[in-house]
């Protein structure tokens, strides 16, 4: 990692700013979002008994981590003016990504749409935007639909969990 920021400070001072924000702030997000599928993961798995969406949340994971890799090491790189014919190439990597992890959204909002415990129906409601948003990541046009539609699905998200928690808490007496 060192030889990588000094291979990019020696070839353009320039860049130093741009990769000292860019790192910190993609290792942050791939944490986050894989400690965030984790629990998703978790909640699905202990309050729902739902295990068939196990394989696509490890694969979402795995995805961000490819994702995150790619962010912290070759997109600075591409940076580089030696590099910058390698463009095309990214491009149609992100592309390829997007479209990847747009169709596990697809399947996890169908695996999510089984849910029988949900009486305040927060998880089909969920279920039913990550369908939508997913599709909308999956024509790649539709992307900024995906942004605002995703902020609403983060929130449903963020209320499931804040919901389970409080399950958790309550303590029964026999």
């Amino acid at each position: 990692m060192d030889t990588v920021i000094s291979i990019i400070y020696a070839s353009d001072p320039i860049l130093k700013p741009l990769v000292l924000t860019r790192i910190p702030l993609a290792i942050l997000r791939m944490c986050f979002t894989i400690y965030v599928l984790i629990q998703f993961k978790r909640l699905l798995n202990e309050r729902h008994d739902i295990y068939k969406a196990n394989g696509i949340i490890t694969g979402m994971i795995i995805l961000e981590i490819v994702w995150g890799v790619n962010s912290i090491i070759f997109t600075p790189l591409l940076e580089l003016s030696p590099l910058r014919f390698l463009g095309i190439l990214y491009i149609a990597y992100v592309v390829l990504h997007i479209i990847l992890y747009g169709i596990l959204g697809i399947v996890l909002g169908v695996y999510l749409l089984g849910v029988r415990e949900d009486p305040s129906g927060l998880f089909r409601i969920y279920a039913i935007l990550s369908i939508v948003t997913s599709s909308c990541i999956v024509t790649v046009i539709l992307l900024p639909i995906d942004l605002l539609l995703g902020l609403v699905g983060s929130v449903i998200l963020a209320i499931l969990f804040f919901r389970a928690a409080e399950a958790e808490q309550q303590v029964e007496f026999v």
